[in-house]
């Protein structure tokens, strides 16, 4: 088969005979991206009947075993946005994206926006331009401060949120009170 993006085509469409042997790999591994309270009912539902099904097909017409990461699944709501959770999510996307000799990503997008989160990691030198941009517009950075450590560790540095047992106060009426500036 020629070029790549007839492969992609043909591996998307499920022609997995045209594989290098230098790419094959044995599992189609997918990364369920989907808010976790809005969407419980559909997950429920793909993983009792349309994941069976998907495990029998590429077991039985590819030889390939199909995997799903939700990683909503069984953990406690509390958790949900944790850093620790989040870096990971992170991981395991890589994982999938790096693993599956097919589809890699779902995403179920609904009607609710969720839950926002910030993000776990900040490039040092990119969290430094949030600070001056910040500043220059007169925007209160205490709580970005607060919250933030440097890891000088990493190369480049890096900004993190510490795990919620580390001192992030994770409640609403900090985030309110950051928001008013009287942090």
């Amino acid at each position: 088969m020629e070029g790549s993006g007839m492969l992609e085509r043909a591996v998307l469409h499920g022609d997995l005979t045209h594989i290098p042997a230098e790419l094959e790999r044995s599992r189609v591994q997918i990364f369920l991206c989907a808010d976790p309270v809005e969407s419980e009912r559909e997950r429920r539902a793909l993983r009792n009947r349309v994941y069976p099904k998907l495990r029998e097909y590429c077991r039985q017409v590819h030889g390939l075993e199909f995997q799903v990461v939700d990683t909503y699944d069984g953990i406690q709501y509390e958790e949900y946005y944790s850093p620790r959770v989040q870096k990971i999510r992170k991981q395991l996307l890589g994982g999938c994206l790096d693993q599956s000799v097919g589809p890699c990503f779902v995403a179920l997008i609904g009607e609710e926006y969720g839950q926002f989160s910030l993000p776990w990691e900040i490039d040092g030198e990119e969290f430094e331009k949030i600070l001056v941009a910040a500043h220059e517009n007169r925007i209160n950075t205490k709580a970005l401060e607060k919250w933030y450590l440097r890891d000088e560790n990493g190369v480049p540095p890096v900004y993190h949120l510490p795990e919620k047992d580390e001192g992030l106060p994770y409640s609403s009426t900090t985030v309110t009170t950051a928001r008013t500036g009287n942090l």
